[in-house]
């Protein structure tokens, strides 16, 4: 749209539906908007006006001449240091709205644009919250987000548990996808990777692909440990480290231990772990049974 009094072009985003939209989906969108007004980053979509008019909702956003990532990407090949750059300038932008107090709860390819000049750009903060709120808009148990690149957390609708480690996670998604031509849990249908992303299935990306750095991967599985408290302490140390990447320098983030490894190995093949032990199982109950016969014989 054209904002006139300015003459500039501006994103237009309305509220589908608002005259039968219910409260808490008005209040949902109203909160998108005042959350992206509050941040001020050259790596974020600026908002510019909110209000509403003959019972539409709406918002005007900083136009982006650009595609995401998920669309260039789709068009043609990039470097892999571009497509470690973009990750970098989107976690360093989602950093800034850490720091703000907000988590954005659906960072995926589809909501980081790039614009004709490179130029790195967060949008869509339509799950945002607010570190602090307490307004119950989102309820224990309920999912919400993009299945493929949401921490096993979210997955779950452990709501109380959601913070900056979950925005930490998806940008690892992000990275992993960029990187690797492919989301990092795929499965037949949606509940299926619900479940898989619940139990902490993420194929190792070098197994995804295995002309990819070490150190990309292991960065990417830091990124995306299933437990928070062991992901990168700040998306901004995600950034440092892939800073460190496209400097050719040693990345902080060290390998899985063997430990790890087989936890991980095991959460990838539990039905052919469950298979396994219940077959060790049968032999030696079978086995005990016919030393139990033998010893009465």
């Amino acid at each position: 749209a054209r904002q006139l009094d300015l003459e500039r072009l501006v994103a237009l985003k309305t509220l589908h539906g608002s005259l039968g939209a219910s409260r808490t989906l008005i209040e949902r969108f109203m909160r998108e908007a005042r959350a992206a007004a509050k941040l001020d980053h050259p790596g974020l979509v600026r908002v510019f006006e909110v209000g509403c008019l003959e019972g539409t909702y709406f918002f005007t956003m900083e136009y982006v001449r650009g595609e995401s990532l998920l669309a260039k990407v789709a068009r043609q090949p990039f470097p892999l240091a571009e497509r470690i750059r973009w990750v970098r300038d989107a976690a360093l932008a989602v950093h800034h709205a850490h720091t703000q107090g907000f988590v954005h709860r659906d960072i995926k390819p589809q909501n980081i644009l790039v614009d004709v000049e490179g130029r790195v750009k967060v949008t869509d903060f339509g799950l945002v919250r607010e570190v602090a709120d307490e307004s119950g808009l989102t309820l224990t148990g309920q999912v919400i987000g993009t299945p493929c690149y949401m921490p096993p957390e979210q997955a779950r609708g452990e709501w109380d548990r959601i913070g900056p480690a979950s925005d930490v996670y998806a940008l690892g998604a992000t990275l992993y996808e960029l990187a690797a031509g492919r989301p990092p849990v795929t499965g037949t249908d949606t509940f299926e990777v619900l479940a898989m992303v619940k139990r902490g299935e993420v194929t190792p990306l070098r197994i995804a692909d295995g002309k990819l750095p070490r150190d990309l991967d292991t960065v990417c599985m830091k990124a995306m440990d299933p437990t928070p408290a062991k992901r990168y302490a700040s998306a901004a140390e995600l950034a440092e480290d892939l800073d460190r990447l496209l400097r050719l320098e040693p990345v902080h983030a060290r390998p899985l231990s063997r430990r790890e490894r087989m936890a991980r190995w095991t959460r990838r093949r539990w039905r052919a772990v469950a298979l396994a032990g219940g077959v060790v199982v049968l032999v030696l109950g079978v086995a005990g049974v016919m030393w139990k016969a033998q010893q009465r014989g």
